[in-house]
This record gives C-alpha cells, sequence and structure tokens, in this order.
C-alpha cells in the first residue's frame, strides 16, 4: 500500500480498486496562501497561550523553541519568511535532527 502523509496537514483520500484489492492514496490539499509570517503567526499563538494562562516558564519554553526553529529555517533555506512556504520536507528534515 502506498501512502502519502503531511504532518498536521489536511489530506484527501483516493481509492482505486486492483485485481480486487483495494489500494487508498493519500494526497496533500493545498490550503490557499495566507502570506502571514512566521513572526506574526507564533505571536499570536503566544498571546493565546497566555489567554490560556500557562505558565511564564512553559512561555519561555515556547519561545526558545521558536528561535530553535527559525536557525534552522534560516540555515536551510533563508528565504523563508510566511508559514505557507514551509514544506513536509522542511519538517521532515527538522524532525530528523531530533532523532
Amino acid at each position: 500500500m502506498k501512502r502519502r502523509r503531511l504532518f498536521y496537514g489536511r489530506t484527501k483520500q483516493k481509492k482505486w480498486k486492483k485485481d480486487g484489492i483495494q489500494l487508498l492514496f493519500e494526497e496533500e490539499v493545498k490550503s490557499p496562501k495566507t502570506g502571514k509570517s512566521l513572526i506574526d503567526l507564533f505571536e499570536t499563538f503566544m498571546r493565546a497561550k497566555e489567554l490560556e494562562g500557562l505558565r511564564p516558564r512553559t512561555l519561555k519554553e515556547h519561545r526558545t523553541t521558536f528561535k530553535y526553529f527559525l536557525s534552522f529555517l534560516n540555515q536551510k533555506n533563508p528565504s523563508i519568511e510566511c508559514a505557507d512556504e514551509i514544506t513536509t520536507e522542511i519538517i521532515r528534515d527538522l524532525f530528523l535532527l531530533y532523532e
């Protein structure tokens, strides 16, 4: 069975029958481009977390992790500025660093 998946993304399923065996394929569903910068989106996320009442240390760790993520992006592809420019391949490369 062949399957493609996005991390934290939406997928569209397609099914085909071949010789009585059902095959399942998942394809990316492209979302419309927002053009919002990573920093703007992160600040929106952080405001939500502050309103949820997360502890200051947790908020600090979120900021530190985001700085590491931006550092990784700058090394991998310094031209990325918007969230919709981040591909599945980039996220996979990030996860490979943590293995």
